[in-house]
């Protein structure tokens, strides 16, 4: 288990005057320390639990209380296992899409994964640019990216796709431009009977894209 800084936000806690000495839960986010004046609050990974949202609430509830009451509320991602090209495919996606961010970006460690051989193609140098972990938001939405250790015999399909919505003729012409180059069009730009201008494609690395100007 790993504990990682993520957010410093003091304040005063209603009902809890010090406690140092206990782990606590602030809104889904454990921390070691949520006292009267404190709040270094803390993302904890473990037990196959993420909680990493790093956002101070009002109230905290001890580790004992959440333990003994309701479970913490499932959260979802919506999750890309890309073949070794996540963190480039994540760095265009956030410099194309407006407000688009990059939340978390961890590489696979210079061993590689576990089960995996030294001397293969997914452990050593190689493995230092594929991404264990990456996290990044489009529209609201977190996404969760991955390259996985294992080659496969199926990629993306177009059957799913990440539906953009933009507001504006230039948004919807840079978010074109920018994500289709060395894809390819299902539909191509134009004004279809559901929508002012719509585009559906698969970009360079096979994700399928469907950008609407409503």
């Amino acid at each position: 288990m790993r504990a990682a800084l993520i957010e410093c936000r003091p304040g005063p806690v209603p009902g809890q005057q010090d406690a140092t000495d206990e782990r606590t839960l602030c809104g889904g986010v454990l921390a070691n320390e949520c006292g009267r004046g404190r709040g270094r609050t803390l993302a904890w990974r473990g037990g196959g639990v993420d909680v990493d949202e790093g956002r101070s609430v009002p109230r905290c509830t001890t580790w004992s209380e959440r333990k003994a009451g309701d479970a913490m509320a499932p959260t979802a991602h919506t999750f890309l296992m890309f073949d070794g090209r996540a963190a480039e495919a994540m760095r265009l996606y956030c410099q194309v899409v407006p407000g688009a961010e990059l939340l978390e970006l961890q590489p696979w460690p210079a061993e590689g994964p576990s089960g995996v051989a030294a001397g293969s193609s997914a452990a050593g140098a190689e493995q230092n640019e594929r991404v264990y972990r990456g996290r990044f938001q489009l529209g609201g939405l977190r996404f969760m990216a991955f390259d996985s250790p294992v080659k496969h015999e199926f990629g993306f399909t177009p059957a799913a796709s990440i539906f953009l919505e933009v507001g504006s003729d230039a948004e919807f012409q840079a978010c074109v431009e920018g994500l289709s180059v060395g894809g390819q069009f299902l539909m191509p730009p134009g004004e279809y009977g559901f929508s002012r201008r719509f585009a559906w494609f698969s970009d360079r690395f096979g994700v399928s894209w469907q950008v609407n100007w409503v």
